[in-house]
C-alpha cells in the first residue's frame, strides 16, 4: 500500500511505502495493477495481458 493505510484495509496490508513510490500489484497471477505518483500525477495501468504480467513477476521477484 502506497501512502497511508485506510483502517478498513489494515487487515489485509502487510507494509506500506511513501505515497510517491511506484506499486506493482499481482492479483490471483492472472491481472496487475501498476501504479506511480500521488493526487492529481498518479497513472495507472490494469491488464491481463501475458507479457506486462510478466514483466510484472519479473520486477516482483527481483525487488532490492
Amino acid at each position: 500500500m502506497a501512502g497511508e493505510v485506510p483502517v478498513e484495509t489494515q487487515a489485509l496490508v502487510t507494509g506500506a511505502v511513501a505515497a510517491d513510490a511506484p506499486t506493482a500489484l499481482l492479483i490471483d497471477d492472472a491481472q496487475t495493477v501498476v501504479v506511480t505518483g500521488s493526487g492529481e500525477l498518479a497513472s495507472g495501468l490494469w491488464s491481463t495481458h501475458p507479457a506486462i504480467l510478466a514483466v510484472v513477476r519479473a520486477a516482483l521477484r527481483h525487488q532490492p
